[in-house]
């Protein structure tokens, strides 16, 4: 590791056991295991690292780090010490260490219950809001006003279980989205305005430009909806388990939600698929025929008629949206060149 991942590193080991020390009075007391992502630790014991596992053990490359975070698990580096502690929860979740201000989250697995400290009364408000807002319709946990500690939010905790088949994840995407966005609710936006890379650096144009030449130049003209979405979809957030005695999907974390193209989720969902779990099933259901039919329900729902013949046309349609909003508004040019090449295998075997 170099000067600046040490740094790093031992700042977010510090921060992380100070988590620790200022929940120390609901956590219970003891040894506590820290995974790979240096998001998540739990008390080391048995019957919580079974559960713990189940939401934070990510299969992860072994790397220097990995084998510094084996080292302190075998230490006592992170230890709640606080011996008068009622022991409600844990485990501990953090939000993404580029935050300044951090969420919290604090896992009670005998009560089901997740406490989250979030970052300010309006964040806390917000989280509250949206649960009423899009609870029935997209089946989130549910959640209320935290008590012991300021600006916190309870959620039922989602016990997690074996997935469906896949094509039950975009069926239930598509469901949640009818259900959610009425006619009144949805607005119009142009295609030509989502592929127009005009304002990027010539390197993104050139990337950007192997993605949107594989669409039919007859739809630029064309409007398309725009609704609500989630805006970060993956299985990490789409979960399937029994919450409160109610077996189903679960609709969770939703900081990037906004108005986007209207089949952004569903589109996004069998992208992060396929990229970070390695797994075509989602991609593989969309493209075949057993799809088309859900997908003209949807389609029509948002006043657009759909074509078989244009299923590419449609997935690069929300790529160049994707790449816009959440890879070029970073100047990341890696994760971009990652993505189109990624994208332009999917359709053109001899990328």
């Amino acid at each position: 590791m170099n000067v600046k991942t040490v740094i790093k590193t031992y700042r977010e080991l510090k921060y992380l056991r100070s988590v620790i020390k200022r929940y120390g009075d609901s956590l219970a007391p003891g040894k506590y295991y820290l995974f790979s992502s240096m998001r998540a630790m739990a008390h080391d014991i048995p019957e919580t690292m079974d559960e713990a596992k189940k939401y934070f053990d990510k299969k992860r490359a072994k790397s220097k780090l990995t084998s510094l975070i084996s080292k302190l698990n075998n230490t006592k580096y992170f230890y709640n010490k606080n011996k008068a502690s009622d022991g409600r929860y844990g485990a501990v979740y953090t939000a993404n260490n580029y935050d300044k201000d951090r969420e919290v989250k604090l896992f009670s697995f005998k009560e089901k219950k997740i406490l989250t400290i979030c970052t300010s009364e309006k964040v806390c408000k917000k989280q509250i809001d949206q649960y009423k807002d899009l609870g029935n319709a997209f089946n989130m946990p549910k959640v209320v006003a935290g008590e012991k500690y300021e600006n916190s939010i309870e959620v039922s905790m989602v016990e997690l279980l074996p997935r469906p088949e896949e094509a039950q994840a975009l069926e239930n995407i598509i469901a949640s989205h009818t259900a959610y966005n009425p006619k009144d609710r949805i607005e119009k936006g142009s295609i030509k305005e989502i592929i127009d890379v005009s304002a990027y650096s010539g390197e993104m144009r050139a990337l950007m430009g192997k993605i949107s030449q594989g669409i039919a130049e007859d739809i630029f003209s064309e409007d398309i909806a725009y609704s609500v979405q989630h805006g970060d979809l993956s299985k990490d957030n789409l979960i399937y388990g029994n919450s409160d005695g109610k077996y189903d999907f679960w609709w969770i974390d939703w900081e990037h939600i906004g108005k986007r193209v209207f089949f952004y989720d569903y589109f996004f969902y069998i992208l992060n698929t396929a990229v970070y779990f390695d797994d075509l099933r989602s991609f593989e259901y969309y493209m075949s025929e057993e799809s088309n039919r859900d997908l003209e329900k949807f389609f029509k729902h948002f006043s657009v008629e759909f074509d078989e013949e244009r299923k590419k046309d449609y997935f690069l349609v929300f790529c160049m949206s994707f790449l816009k909003e959440r890879v070029c508004q970073l100047g990341n040019l890696d994760a971009l060149k990652m993505y189109c090449d990624f994208i332009s295998k999917l359709f053109y075997k001899e990328s």
